[in-house]
């Protein structure tokens, strides 16, 4: 009988290979995060106003719609917005769909959507529950839901898929490598 050849090792995938998944996966991580803190960002109150009928001077960001958060359970107030510097009356818009937030001390609903114009307001508040208060924060629309999150859940999701999918690729073209097997023995028969 002829000595056998050792097995072959199977041999390991190379780091080299699963740094490209991991990181596809690290971007996945960034643009997730991202994503989530633009969602927080939503949720931010830019002024608080009292609802008591006189005018309170309140800057906020002007770079998008605000929208004025009452309580959920409370009276829609009567609001009325003005440019600080120069008086002039800024439209405020009803909303029509129902909006809500939780703003940390219970449930708001949007009830007004504005454009900020410069930042710098006088808002006037009356009408609605006694010793209450309306917020202004970032509106919440369709239109803001469809440009600032669905690119990066898509792209989130995408990137996602990349990465399952590679790593899947890496397991399939290492788990299915065929050891090499040795040669079948050779018998001798005696003669």
């Amino acid at each position: 009988m002829t000595a056998a050849a050792s097995p072959a090792r199977r041999s390991r995938p190379s780091l080299w290979w699963l740094l490209g998944p991991v990181a596809v996966f690290l971007v996945t991580l960034v643009v997730s995060g991202f994503m989530f803190l633009r969602l927080l960002e939503l949720g931010k109150t830019d002024a608080v106003v009292p609802v008591d009928g006189v005018s309170h001077d309140v800057q906020v960001d002007p770079d998008r719609d605000r929208m004025i958060w009452v309580a959920l359970d409370a009276p829609t107030p009567e609001c009325e917005v003005r440019e600080a510097a120069s008086g002039e009356r800024v439209q405020l818009h009803r909303v029509t769909i129902t909006t809500t937030r939780d703003d940390g001390t219970g449930s708001q609903s949007g009830r007004w959507r504005f454009d900020p114009g410069s930042g710098n307001l006088a808002v006037t508040c009356s009408g609605g529950a006694v010793g209450g208060s309306a917020d202004i924060g970032p509106a919440v629309t369709f239109q803001t839901m469809l440009t600032d999150f669905a690119p990066w859940f898509v792209l989130a999701m995408l990137l996602s898929l990349v990465w399952i999918g590679w790593l899947v690729a890496i397991l399939i073209k290492y788990a299915k490598r065929t050891e090499e097997l040795p040669p079948a023995p050779v018998w001798s028969r005696p003669a």
